[in-house]
Parts: C-alpha cells; structure tokens; sequence
C-alpha cells in the first residue's frame, strides 16, 4: 500500500494489492451509487462491486469452477483512504468451465434501483448471465443488491445458451442488455438473446475455424460490432440486416495486423474509433473512416492482455491497459507510462471505474491477487 501526497489532485493517490486465494481470470464491476454524507469523524465507505470468474484453491483440486460477487470497501477520511481495502464474497456460483470473460451492462434504471446484467463467457462454450437489481441512493449498503431468480439453481449458475464449441474468448452486451455477442478460439462468433428466445444463438463459423477470434465489442454505431483474432485481423460487422442465421451482418474488413491481437475496446464516445493490444506489445487506436493503418500506436514490453478506456474519456490519454509481462499502464502526452509493476507476474484482466471524484483501477493477476489503484492516473 503506498499513499503520495501532492498538492495537484484534492485526495491522496493510493495503491493496494490485495489477495483473494483465487485465480480471477474474468473481472468486471457492476456500477455502484458512491458513498454517503461523511459522519461527525469525516469517515465514508466506499463499496466497489466486481464479478469475478476463475477458480479458487479448493475449487481446482475439485475441477470445480465459480462466478463471485465481491464487494471491495474501501474505508475513507475526509476523502483519502486509511486503510488496506477489506474484500468480502457477497455471493457465489460454480459454473460447469472457468467464466474468463466477463461483460456488465445496465438494461433498465428506475426510482427502486438500477437493473444490470451480467454475462459470463466459459472456456467450455457456455454463455451465463446474472441478472441483478442495484441501489441507486449514495450510501446504499451491498445487501441491497438483488438476484434475479432463474439464473441460477441453488448453488450452480445456469447456461442460457452454448454458442461455440471452443473456449468463448470475449463477450459484449449491446447497449439496452438484449443482445450478447460472444466470439471463440474455434472461429465462431454468436449473437444470443439474453431472454433465451427459442431461436437461440445466430452463429457465424469463419472458415471452420481457420480464424481464431480473441475479443468483440459493440461500437455506438446501431448494431455495429467490432472483432480481433489471432490472424491479426480488426474487423466491422454489420447486423443492421439480419437475413439469415449463419451469415449474421457483413464482414468489412478495417486493418490487418503484422501481429496476433488479444484485446480490444471500443471508444465510449466516438463510434467509429477502437483501440487493439497486441501480442508483442503494440497498443494502436482505429478509426474506421480511414482504415489500414492506425491513427495512434505505441510499444511496451509483454503482451496487452487486457485494454480499457476510463469511464469518463474517450481520447487516447484516457487508455489503460495491462501486459503479461506484470505491468498496468497509463497513456499520457502521445506516450505509455507504467503505473504498477509486478516483475514475475502476468496481469490477466482489468476494469476500470469512476466513483465521484476517484478514477480508480482493478486488475488480477495469475498470482491469485487484484491491484485496486485510486487516483494514481490522476497524479503520474
């Protein structure tokens, strides 16, 4: 745990790595209303809901696999943080293969609270969702969170759907939480019905699996999607006219890469720009007026397995990304800067999130641990 202090941000930068005693691979966060009124003392509690998918140490001698709600507090003064967070399970589900992909959107927000859908990908093929009803009052406490029934039978999460028959690298829930899009090493790519309709996953199968695709993500573009593989491709598709269930939108293709593509992230705010991570390193921003070649890239070392842009930016100052070669990113003035490093470590997966005035960083590791970073970007 380090705290920095310096008079050009209002709170204190803080990092902690705390360990869970299993292996995350898929991690998202569920939005969460921020925290109360401060008490006499000035003390907050600030409740930061992730969902992660992976095994824990039991779990594994058992072959046994599970999707975790956690909620990681953090314990505020006058807006710093006092002390290491505390990391509590909130719920628990095994799943029939290790969930390492994990998506959250919100479908429906009212008065009563926020409604969010979470799915899950396997590395068996499965698709899961966990349907949840979420507080939206500042200070709300966890317990206020809901489970759909439905999505699960006591202590096993159900299937909705089985679109591919290879691991599912990556999913995508399309703005509204109707629509999932899920992509697999065998070249499959699926669009399902989050309701589980009758008519199932559409699936598209690239060459019977002679492509082999690494992550997909919706755009702002009406049903627009946007996918890597290991080909190096980036590729747009189209959904606007479905007409048949085995060749779902048109391919255009935007770019190819020298190198194979592991993540992806597509801008927030501008719908025809996306970033890519590569396996060698290279982070490129796209822009699809103009493709073949990239409009930013940049090189570190390890490959980027994971890519995101903070909650509230949408330019390439705003990327995050993290390596396998231990390393958590920031880009600033055109360049990379390494924020946290972990030298015999490989960081897997990342979200990022904004609560109040925090921009905050969650990222696992193999090393059965999650990197929480509050403010940090702000001050490096």
């Amino acid at each position: 745990m380090i705290g920095i202090t310096d008079e050009r941000v209002p709170y204190q930068p803080f990092l902690s790595r705390q360990f869970l005693a299993c292996q995350a691979e898929g991690l998202g966060v569920v939005p969460f209303p921020p925290p109360g009124q401060e008490d006499s003392e000035g003390r907050t509690s600030q409740h930061n809901i992730l969902c992660l998918g992976g095994w824990n140490e039991e779990a594994k001698v058992r072959l046994e696999y599970q999707l975790s709600l956690c909620n990681l507090c953090v314990e505020k003064k006058y807006g710093d943080i006092i002390a290491p967070p505390d990391v509590s399970v909130l719920a628990s589900f095994q799943t029939p293969g290790c969930c390492s992909t994990v998506d959250v959107a919100r479908s429906n927000q009212s008065f009563q609270g926020s409604s969010d859908v979470i799915v899950a990908g396997s590395k068996h093929g499965h698709l899961h969702r966990l349907r949840v009803t979420v507080p939206n009052v500042p200070g709300s406490c966890p317990s206020a969170i809901r489970l759909r029934e439905g999505d699960f039978d006591d202590t096993v999460l159900t299937s909705f759907a089985r679109p591919h028959r290879g691991p599912c690298t990556s999913v995508s829930v399309q703005d509204g939480a109707s629509i999932v899009a899920s992509v697999s090493l065998d070249g499959t790519l699926a669009l399902s019905d989050l309701e589980g309709s009758s008519s199932g996953s559409k699936v598209h199968d690239d060459a019977g699996g002679a492509v082999s695709y690494t992550s997909c993500s919706w755009t702002k573009m009406a049903d627009s999607l946007v996918t890597t593989n290991h080909q190096g491709r980036v590729t747009l598709w189209d959904f606007r006219d479905r007409v048949s269930s085995m060749c779902m939108g048109y391919d255009n293709y935007i770019a190819e890469h020298h190198e194979p593509l592991l993540s992806l992230a597509s801008n927030p705010a501008k719908s025809h720009v996306c970033v890519t991570g590569s396996s060698a390193g290279e982070f490129s921003e796209w822009d699809f007026r103009y493709p073949k070649e990239p409009t930013f890239t940049e090189r570190v070392r390890g490959a980027i397995n994971a890519i995101r842009y903070e909650c509230e930016g949408s330019t390439v100052e705003r990327l995050r990304f993290c390596t396998d070669s231990g390393g958590i990113y920031k880009v600033a003035g055109g360049e990379a800067h390494l924020l946290y490093e972990e030298p015999h470590g490989v960081f897997e997966n990342m979200c990022v999130s904004s609560t109040g005035t925090d921009s905050q960083i969650f990222c696992s590791s193999n090393q059965e641990g999650i990197i929480f970073i509050s403010n940090l970007v702000k001050y490096f």
